[in-house]
């Protein structure tokens, strides 16, 4: 009965120490039995995989879409895809100059992963585009517009402050 109890209480203190673990490191449970590695390894340059509202991943699960930068504030780079399973990557779309280093160009997924839309400037001019990922083709679906941010709103290269003129429709749907 003693040893009954003595191993009751034990099991009971493990139980609490592991408890008190997670509570002390939210990323415990994620932190063994996990594979981290980098997703586009090359030497030179930076990646991104977008802003923290989009997955990088395909919907199937077999790519990986980002931006890539060899510039030193990431802010001039390109719009890259790579196979998961091969580790082939493809460029969808090059001389994308990106408004910061933080959201980039927001590319993301489109048509259950049949296309890439994403944002930029080229010439001083803002965009949309879309890449079909069968043909490879970029299509500028606006201009003047950047992808998530209403039709009009004011928007300097030096500065990440948007301002939303008044009657100015909150979005374009635009067909893709």
């Amino acid at each position: 009965m003693k040893l009954q109890l003595l191993l009751g209480v034990l099991s009971l203190a493990a139980l609490r120490a592991g408890a008190a673990d997670t509570a002390d490191d939210p990323l415990a449970p994620w932190r063994s039995g996990v594979n981290i590695s980098v997703v586009a390894p090359k030497d030179g340059r930076h990646t991104i995989h977008s802003y923290f509202n989009t997955c990088p991943e395909s919907p199937d699960g077999r790519y990986v879409l980002f931006y890539a930068s060899t510039a030193k504030d990431g802010h001039h780079g390109e719009i890259c895809l790579r196979d998961r399973k091969t580790g082939e990557e493809k460029v969808l779309a090059t001389n994308i100059n990106a408004e910061d280093a933080h959201r980039v160009a927001c590319q993301q997924w489109v048509s259950g992963g049949r296309r890439v839309v994403f944002h930029g400037e080229r010439d001083g001019e803002w965009f949309t585009g879309c890449v079909d990922l069968d043909t490879v083709k970029e299509r500028i679906l606006a201009r003047g517009q950047l992808a998530n941010w209403p039709a009009g709103a004011s928007r300097t290269r030096t500065s990440s402050h948007y301002t939303v003129r008044i009657g100015i429709p909150a979005c374009t749907l635009i067909s893709i």
